[in-house]
């Protein structure tokens, strides 16, 4: 781990829909590389445009299957990012 850290440039990591969408629903893996994204010293996260307008879609057409489908609001995918 320190070699990661003390790097001059931390390696750009690339977030994808998928982690944003799990990281939403359950405090699992997904949620973990994001909190660790507010370390700029271990990686560098990038998330395109795209990917932030397929989550907002996912998310207010529903995340998961069958019963277990949860619908979020605006305000409540507006704050997942704050």
């Amino acid at each position: 781990m320190n070699l990661i850290y003390e790097a001059p440039n931390p390696q750009k990591v690339f977030i994808d829909t998928t982690v944003l969408c799990g990281a939403l629903r359950v405090n699992g893996a997904n949620r973990t590389i994001l909190k660790a994204a507010r370390f700029p010293k271990i990686f560098q996260p990038v998330i395109s445009r795209i990917c932030l307008f397929v989550f907002v879609r996912n998310a207010s057409e529903g995340l998961g299957k069958g019963e277990k489908m949860v619908i979020y609001t605006q305000e409540e995918i507006e704050a997942f990012f704050g």
